[in-house]
């Protein structure tokens, strides 16, 4: 298997290393069907978060925390519904930078993607209460997805620093 630096690699390669058994696009799928209407208040667990451990919310003008909610919420769209897109991939990185840019840290940007990806996983979870497999796998996809992100991250700030 050929391994190329991070920031260099293309996101359905990088899927394939993360996914041994070919499944998270399928399991991406259930899970964007799964979040359905509630896109908004996925994108809301990442994004408070994301002003609380950044400060950003006390040091950004309204106006770029609404462009901060709107790119969020588009992410969640892309992450779950296109998984192999380089849109979600370049989004992920512009996020770091932006935390970077104002003194943030890359802990900032994980601590909101935990958040909203354990929103994510409580509606897994809620949804598929009486299907225990597929409620297994597709947590299991949720864990590769957010490990991808938190290399996207490490890829990067190992690129630019």
């Amino acid at each position: 298997m050929k391994h190329h630096a991070g920031a260099e690699m293309a996101m359905k390669e990088r899927l394939r290393e993360f996914d041994p058994t070919g499944s998270l696009q399928r399991d991406c799928a259930e899970i964007a069907a799964i979040i359905g209407g509630d896109s908004d208040r996925v994108a809301n667990a990442f994004f408070e978060t994301y002003l609380a451990h950044t400060g950003f919310d006390s040091r950004l003008a309204s106006d770029a925390q609404d462009r901060i909610r709107q790119e969020t919420e588009r992410y969640i769209r892309i992450k779950f519904s296109d998984p192999v897109s380089e849109q979600w991939a370049d989004s992920t990185r512009a996020c770091l930078r932006h935390a970077n840019h104002h003194g943030a840290t890359i802990r900032s940007v994980l601590i909101a993607i935990s958040a909203g990806n354990e929103f994510v996983s409580d509606l897994i979870d809620a949804r598929l209460k009486d299907d225990g497999d597929k409620r297994v796998a597709l947590q299991r996809s949720l864990l590769r997805l957010t490990m991808i992100e938190a290399e996207l991250l490490c890829s990067d700030l190992a690129n630019t620093t």
